[in-house]
Formats: structure tokens, sequence, C-alpha cells
């Protein structure tokens, strides 16, 4: 589950991109220039690209920690004291509804 969210905010990528390209398009068929852009120097749409990098390198890390975390209860089984844990040899499925919600509730990737 968590790796489809990850594979759900490349597909928003890359569609942010190609709007933000058609948008500039449009901007200049037209001879008019994007009032945000022309204000801030970013266009809306540059900001969402930006952010939406940010959240899918935020959601890389967070994908690696939690198969680094697996891959560490899978070789010693242990909890290092900290309650019961998975049977000796037991992974932890990364692509879990569990997964997909740490990576949901983190507000940083949203108001990055």
């Amino acid at each position: 589950m968590a790796a489809d969210a990850r594979d759900q905010a490349d597909v928003v990528l890359r569609t942010l991109i190609e709007d933000r390209r058609w948008s500039e398009e449009r901007f200049a068929e037209n001879g008019k220039h994007d009032p945000l852009k022309n204000l801030t120097g970013e266009s809306s749409l540059d900001r969402a690209v930006a952010s939406t990098k940010e959240m899918i390198a935020h959601m890389d890390k967070l994908l690696a920690e939690l198969r680094a975390d697996s891959a560490k209860l899978a070789v010693n089984g242990s909890t290092n004291g900290h309650g019961s844990g998975p049977a000796q040899g037991a992974t932890i499925d990364t692509n879990s509804d569990v997964a997909s919600s740490a990576l949901a509730a983190s507000p940083s990737l949203i108001n990055s």
C-alpha cells in the first residue's frame, strides 16, 4: 500500500509537470504572463511541482527506513527491548496499511 502511494505520487508529479508546460504554452500563445509568477518568481504549478518532489523524497526516505527496519527484524528477530515482536525470521510488510498510514499522517508532506 505504501509503495502504491509512492507510485501515485509519481503520476501526480508527471501530471503537474505536464500541466505546467501546457499552462506556460497557453500564456505564451496569448502573449500574457502568469501573474503569480510575475509577482513571486514562481507559478502555483512551480510550487506544486517542488512540493510534490519534496513529498516524494520524504516518502522514499520513509520507505527505505521501513525496509531497513523490516530487514533488521527479519535477520535477528529481536525487538531491542521494545516489547514482543515478530517471531524469529518474520518480516514486516512495508506495503501494509500501517505503513501507508504512517506516510499519510505526516503533515510535513503536505505543507512543505
